[in-house]
């Protein structure tokens, strides 16, 4: 496969070659890795944005009153969702190196292999379910200002954030 190129979504490929056993090599989960984690800061920026924007209309329409949510509760501080991404990078990492340190066949090298294919699956699924968190708070937001008669083509384009 040629660097940093996927036939479809990196997840559905990961699961995939761990059933068929035809397994990523490091340098592609590195690839894979570093795709899965732009992909992660793409998103992430967009919903920020969108929350940020969202919040200033709040404060400019109704300053006096706090949203009335129907859905999630305001999603899981920002500081668990990055030590949950955090830890599972360190995992590939040693992962990674571990198996830099050993022989590149073997049993022990098919293991760590395998086991970051595997690593590199619960990123993404930790990543999803964030996303998830934060777009039902989207659009629980939306749903609420629409309550209070605030259209969603009536609202002005969310300014992008400035990291």
């Amino acid at each position: 496969m040629p660097r940093g190129q996927f036939r479809g979504p990196v997840t559905k490929e990961i699961r995939e070659r761990l059933k068929t056993g035809n397994l990523f090599s490091l340098e592609e989960l590195r690839d894979a890795m570093q795709h899965v984690v732009r992909s992660i800061g793409v998103d992430a920026k967009k919903d920020f944005e969108q929350l940020f924007h969202l919040e200033s209309v709040y404060k400019d329409l109704f300053a006096t009153e706090q949203p009335t949510l129907s859905g999630p509760s305001l999603v899981r501080s920002n500081e668990e969702y990055t030590s949950t991404i955090q830890k599972t990078v360190e995992q590939l990492e040693v992962g990674v190196n571990t198996s830099m340190r050993g022989s590149r066949s073997g049993a022990g090298y098919q293991e760590v292999v395998i086991e970051l294919h595997r690593a590199l699956l619960k990123l993404t699924s930790t990543a999803l379910a964030q996303r998830q968190d934060r777009q039902a708070v989207i659009e629980a937001m939306f749903s609420d200002l629409e309550s209070r008669g605030v259209s969603r083509d009536k609202l002005p384009e969310p300014l992008p954030l400035q990291l």
